[in-house]
This record gives C-alpha cells, structure tokens and sequence, in this order.
C-alpha cells in the first residue's frame, strides 16, 4: 500500500468540514508514520500514533494542556529524525 503525502489546503479544508475530526486523524498518522520510520534512522520512538491522539484528546480535559504536550511530542520527534536524517546525509547543520 503507498501512502501519500497529503496537503496542507487539504488539511485545512477537510477539517474545517468536519469541524476538527480530520485534525486529529492527521495527528494520528503523523505520529504512526514518524515511529514507523523511527527504525530507519536507527531511531525508536516510545510515542505513536495513539499516544498523541491519547494526550490530544484525554489531555484537553486536564486544564486544556493535552493539545500543546501532543504538539511538543510531535515536534520533538521530527526534529530527532531531522537531526539523524542529516548526519546521514552528511549534512552538518546545527542551529
């Protein structure tokens, strides 16, 4: 099964139809296919799809700070990867 890179006006668009559901699946995916391809970089990731659909939603419910914990998780792990993919590539930069 190939899975494709979805857009951002897509995203936008699709959840603004559906009023914020399609948000979350995106985050849900996004947080699947970053520990997916964890190994790849010979990376492991604890958190994953359902964690950060856990935080987003079970979270908003303990004084709204579930969304922010889920974004910070995401962020977190993409910079991670971006840093391996980097050193990989035999790229050296470093902020």
């Amino acid at each position: 099964m190939v899975k494709t890179n979805r857009s951002l006006p897509m995203y936008i668009l699709l959840s603004f139809i559906t009023c914020g559901i399609y948000s979350l699946y995106w985050y849900y995916s996004l947080g699947n296919r970053l520990a997916n391809n964890a190994p790849r970089y010979n990376l492991q990731f604890q958190e994953n799809g359902t964690t950060i659909l856990l935080w987003y939603i079970i979270g908003y419910f303990l004084c709204c700070i579930g969304p922010f914990v889920a974004m910070h998780i995401l962020i977190k792990n993409t910079n991670i990867m971006a840093e391996r993919y980097n050193a990989q590539a035999g790229g050296t930069y470093t902020m």
